[in-house]
């Protein structure tokens, strides 16, 4: 299923893990890797 727009995702995560992605905030182009699968909705509610 596609969705256009905003989609949002919740998860819990380590220091180390935010810091990694206020880095890529910072630095466009920033590619950030999540092996483990992980749902979305477009609801931020639930996520």
């Amino acid at each position: 299923r596609c969705i256009t727009g905003e989609s949002y995702r919740g998860l819990s995560m380590i220091t180390k893990d935010i810091d990694e992605y206020k880095l890529a905030v910072d630095n466009q182009g920033t590619l950030i890797e999540i092996k483990p699968l992980t749902s979305t909705t477009v609801n931020p509610k639930v996520a």
